[in-house]
């Protein structure tokens, strides 16, 4: 199993994105989304506000050890519009997964998958990962259809984790194995 130690912070820009760490300051938002009927797509729904604040201590937490819990930004407003994440979960894989997930008012203009392609270009090839993986609960097409467009491959048609049925997408480093 890889980990990384984030010890300098994470920040990209792409064409209409800034991603950075999450901070302390964007407490607020995340709780909000955190809360928001799309946690049906990642969990069983929406989290209390207790749920939230705790997953949100969680995703810090995760920064200053072996994941990275970013902030999607809009650069033309400069405000947020969603969150994304390379993490490790070991009760479902050895490998790093990518997560994410955007405010509805500013889904479908492309900012899933430009915010994905950049974390996918970063954990190739500044971390350096040989694969990445991504979980989709079957019934979450357009999730479905920014992983295919970012290049991830479906590997596992169906499989049911914590009472929900995924599908496993996955991306390999080539520049990685041709190098081992």
């Amino acid at each position: 199993m890889q980990t990384y130690c984030n010890s300098s912070p994470l920040f990209i820009e792409t064409l209409r994105l800034t991603i950075k760490f999450l901070l302390e300051s964007d407490r607020a938002f995340i709780v909000s989304l955190l809360q928001s009927s799309l946690m049906v797509y990642m969990r069983h729904g929406a989290l209390t506000e207790k749920e939230a604040n705790i997953e949100f201590d969680s995703m810090i937490s995760g920064n200053a050890h072996d994941s990275f819990y970013c902030l999607i930004y809009l650069r033309e407003l400069k405000s947020p519009i969603g969150w994304i994440k390379l993490y490790l979960l070991p009760t479902r894989s050895e490998h790093y997964q990518l997560g994410y997930m955007i405010a509805s008012e500013f889904q479908g203009s492309g900012f899933a998958t430009e915010a994905a392609k950049a974390m996918i270009d970063y954990a190739f090839n500044v971390i350096r990962l040989d694969r990445l993986e991504a979980y989709t609960q079957v019934h979450n097409l357009a999730s479905q259809k920014v992983l295919q467009k970012v290049g991830m491959n479906l590997e596992c048609h169906s499989f049911i984790f914590e009472g929900r049925r995924y599908y496993q997408f996955a991306a390999h480093n080539l520049a990685e194995a041709a190098a081992a």
